[in-house]
């Protein structure tokens, strides 16, 4: 994920379909077509995947909280939320996927991980606050 994430322009120009980054690093060559939509498919699949893994487990009872499983968490947070935010991005990701539900998820998850681990809070409460997540 976060190295598909570099590539995704920062605020996608509305309604015009991905193709590529929009601020530095441009790159030099365009590439083939569908492939940005193959791109942001692999990326938004991930980030749903990861999140259901989490869900899962959390739901088993499986403690990971560990600061390499809290940046995959803050990761697809911030993916999902970017394709809830885009959905024109991908817009065939954005039918199949749950993006808003998967945020909260994940949203959920880092606030637990908050709790457990000061590095949570500077990743859930700074970043964050101001955009998705009310103080409880």
């Amino acid at each position: 994920m976060v190295l598909y994430r570099e590539y995704l322009p920062f605020v996608p120009e509305p309604f015009i379909n991905m193709a590529g980054p929009t601020e530095l690093p441009l790159l030099i060559k365009q590439a083939p077509r569908e492939w940005w939509t193959r791109y942001t498919t692999t990326l938004f699949n991930a980030s749903a995947q990861a999140t259901a893994i989490l869900s899962e487990l959390t739901d088993a009872g499986v403690s990971l909280l560990s600061p390499v499983i809290g940046y995959c968490a803050f990761t697809a947070a911030s993916m999902n939320l970017y394709l809830a935010a885009f959905p024109w991005v991908d817009p065939a990701s954005s039918q199949k996927i749950d993006a808003a539900a998967l945020s909260q998820k994940n949203l959920d998850w880092l606030r637990n991980f908050a709790r457990a681990c000061p590095l949570g809070r500077q990743w859930v409460y700074k970043p964050l606050s101001p955009v998705a997540l009310p103080h409880h």
